[in-house]
């Protein structure tokens, strides 16, 4: 399934609770912003200490960086949509949440010469040889989350509160593809340059297969 349809479909996930949702103490609708990018959630109860939660999260970050001996022009694209399950010891605001994220997450880049060259798998290539390198890193398409946060509503009805979630995904070792497309692409001994410089930067990118989860909201309970 296309990313794009995949998520379309995470985001229907929770309309099919809205009957159960609005005749339900504590359901909510929640709005984020924190490390998965800015996001959406509903919050429906399952009893007086569980509730399942159905969320989106997406942003975009461009940047200039530099990774394993090359410049990268980099675009990150954060997407993601979650179906949770949290933990309300004691019905206290406090939870604790695990579930699954549907990982969309990916970056982007495009490679700058230093010098009118590459240092490519530690060999150095005239940039005209070279010509566009580009590059994408991804990660697993389904990782687990877990984490911990809170969630209460305040005033004379409870209506509107906050929200705040830490935790953790497991997205897995990043996996990235690096592509040239100047004269140097054919030749054996470049692509073999190449693959090693692959590989040097998934070691160099290798402490994000943990992604942090860390956000703040606002909830509205119906």
């Amino acid at each position: 399934m296309h990313s794009s349809h995949r998520l379309a479909a995470i985001a229907w996930l929770p309309l099919a609770f809205l009957p159960t949702a609005a005749a339900a103490e504590g359901a909510s609708f929640n709005a984020s912003v924190g490390t998965p990018g800015i996001g959406i959630a509903l919050s429906t109860p399952l009893s007086p200490t569980f509730s399942a939660r159905f969320g989106l999260n997406a942003f975009n970050y461009d940047d200039r960086v530099s990774q394993s001996g090359i410049d990268y022009q980099a675009d990150l694209k954060l997407r993601s949509g979650l179906i949770l399950l949290d933990w309300y010891p004691a019905g206290s605001g406090f939870r604790v949440s695990g579930g699954l994220v549907f990982n969309e997450n990916y970056l982007d880049a495009r490679g700058v010469a230093r010098d009118g060259s590459f240092s490519i798998g530690g060999v150095s290539y005239p940039a005209a040889q070279v010509g566009e390198l580009s590059g994408e890193v991804r990660f697993r398409s389904l990782a687990p989350y877990v984490g911990f946060g809170y969630s209460k509503g305040f005033g004379r009805d409870g209506r509107w509160g906050v929200t705040f979630d830490a935790g953790v995904i497991v997205q897995g070792k990043p996996e990235v593809s690096l592509t040239a497309r100047g004269p140097a692409a054919d030749d054996p001994a470049f692509q073999q340059s190449l693959a090693q410089e692959e590989r040097d930067l998934e070691d160099d990118l290798d402490s994000f297969r943990y992604f942090p989860v860390l956000s703040l909201g606002v909830r509205y309970g119906f």
